[in-house]
């Protein structure tokens, strides 16, 4: 089984939150277009778009996968 991109577990948070993407991109202030771009790893995510969409999910119960499986924190040296 192949680990999924960040854009593949974005995509998967969305879904399980309820949203459309047109609903998400307008609580990311980001487009459509570039959503989609970066649910099918065309694009890559900046790093504050994660971050941001971790904030989001940390109100879902889908929060403690995101996390874990979204974002591996970066330690501080």
């Amino acid at each position: 089984m192949s680990e999924q991109t960040k854009g593949q577990r974005i995509a998967e948070v969305r879904k399980q939150i309820g949203m459309t993407q047109r609903q998400f991109c307008r609580v990311l202030s980001i487009t459509q277009p570039a959503l989609a771009n970066i649910e099918t790893d065309k694009n890559n995510p900046s790093d504050t778009l994660v971050k941001f969409v971790e904030m989001i999910a940390s109100c879902h119960p889908a929060s403690e996968w995101f996390t874990i499986n979204v974002l591996p924190h970066k330690g501080n040296g």
